[in-house]
């Protein structure tokens, strides 16, 4: 398998992710309600077009890069989670969005995963699959880089 990653430094950044997704081929519905939750009930301020799903063993979340501060302690239906700054291993699907399928998306990247993490390069067990309008990117992490707290 020909693997070609970029190494990509990012700064730090903020998340609100789901629960996991109980029917993770529903996940447009899911993103629209996420974002619709953001706009009308928090707030927090969507950054960019980006839409991230975290993949973990079988649980798959939606997550959304936003700005703002917490002001509500009991939010309980998403989960505010701080990037702190690192390299970042990127790769880019060439693939034609109209010929891949979910699926096949989540199995190449448990692949590239299980073949990047040999050796001493241990990836964490967590990966991103990031929709940006048409191109699709995985996002792999040496280690474990999450704060995560409830809001």
């Amino acid at each position: 398998m020909n693997i070609k990653l970029q190494k990509t430094p990012i700064g730090r950044r903020r998340f609100l992710k789901t629960a996991p997704l109980l029917e993770p081929l529903e996940w447009m519905s899911d993103l629209a309600h996420l974002k619709e939750l953001i706009a009308q009930r928090s707030q927090f301020q969507v950054v960019g077009q980006k839409s991230y799903f975290e993949v973990s063993g079988s649980d798959l979340c939606l997550m959304l890069e936003v700005v703002g501060v917490p002001r509500n302690p009991d939010q309980k239906t998403l989960t505010l989670m701080d990037l702190e700054a690192l390299d970042l291993l990127v790769l880019e699907l060439q693939e034609d969005l109209f010929s891949i399928d979910f699926a096949s998306v989540l199995a190449r990247a448990e692949k590239v995963k299980l073949a990047l993490g040999t050796g001493e390069n241990r990836l964490h067990d967590l990966f991103h699959l990031v929709l940006d309008g048409e191109k699709i990117a995985l996002h792999f992490f040496r280690q474990k880089d999450y704060s995560q707290n409830l809001l």
